[in-house]
């Protein structure tokens, strides 16, 4: 009887071990980023709203934290320490968490440090940070985090994805799908310079970007694509997802050598609203072709 009950209690211990083994933090958003005179704004997707926890068997997706740092690693920003005094977390400069009841501190200290899921604010997809200084380079992270699960047998704390950013050998950095490196700054002379110059090939940034579909009490849905022609010729404007899959047409046609503005509603070819996410945007005139992305939210 007692070998039996020793047993169990090892496989229940093997199967308790590799369960927990299998826990994960959420999916990775995809971010964007642009930048500007005095502010940096990042917009991602909704793919870490999707993610699954296999060992509670749960969707736990819970929110967002948003991270600055003037260095690759984020260290400058780990200052939230533990009951020992050990730096254990970032500071986030903006937290976006799911609309739930789930809230505020999660009930289960790590070392008698608790971890904040939010204040049932609700989820946004995109940030403007106007607090930065023109020149310096910023390294942004997007995070996602998950609501943990506390009950009286077993806890799993809050877990967050991972925010990578890597120095190659020659300088440059290399980012994952949820950090980005921006510098912000006002116009130069010579893009100043490059606004007054005769007529060229262009693919201008959409904008708003990030934009929205036409939702019940929107203002101003879509969002507006510009292009220059150094001559005519046909022209042919596409939409394509992040797969490379064509989801719309905008134009396939003659045009005259100008400037033109063409709005896109976040639509496919029939007619129905696309997924949130990233997407494509090109333009093929005779030999001269550029693509672009922007980013759609709902």
């Amino acid at each position: 009887m007692k070998a039996i009950q020793c047993m169990m209690t090892i496989l229940f211990f093997l199967t308790s071990s590799f369960a927990f083994s299998q826990t994960r933090p959420p999916k990775k958003p995809i971010v964007t980023a642009t930048a500007g005179d005095g502010w940096v704004q990042l917009a991602w997707d909704t793919t870490a709203e999707n993610s699954f926890e296999p060992f509670i068997q749960e969707y736990d997706f819970e929110g967002y934290r948003i991270f600055r740092s003037l260095e690759p690693s984020f260290l400058d920003i780990k200052i939230i320490t533990d009951g020992f005094g050990n730096r254990t977390f970032r500071k986030p400069i903006a937290i976006f968490d799911s609309t739930n009841g789930i809230k505020e501190w999660f009930p289960v200290h790590l070392d008698g440090l608790h971890y904040w899921l939010g204040t049932d604010a609700g989820l946004q997809h995109t940030y403007t940070d106007c607090t930065v200084v023109n020149g310096t380079t910023y390294f942004y992270a997007v995070v996602s985090f998950d609501r943990g699960y506390a009950a009286a047998d077993f806890t799993l704390y809050p877990l967050e994805c991972s925010s990578l950013i890597s120095i190659r050998i020659d300088g440059t950095y290399g980012t994952d799908v949820n950090t980005v490196v921006i510098t912000p700054g006002a116009p130069t002379s010579a893009s100043r310079e490059r606004d007054t110059s005769p007529i060229g090939f262009e693919l201008s940034p959409n904008y708003p970007n990030p934009f929205h579909t036409d939702i019940k009490g929107s203002t101003t849905p879509g969002t507006t694509i510009q292009f220059s022609l150094p001559e005519p010729g046909i022209v042919k404007i596409t939409i394509y997802n992040i797969k490379g899959q064509l989801v719309r047409q905008l134009h396939n046609g003659h045009l005259s050598a100008r400037s033109y503005s063409i709005k896109w509603d976040g639509r496919n070819d029939v007619g129905g609203r696309l997924a949130s996410g990233i997407y494509l945007y090109h333009i093929q005139a005779g030999a001269l072709q550029a693509t672009r992305k922007m980013m759609l939210t709902r």
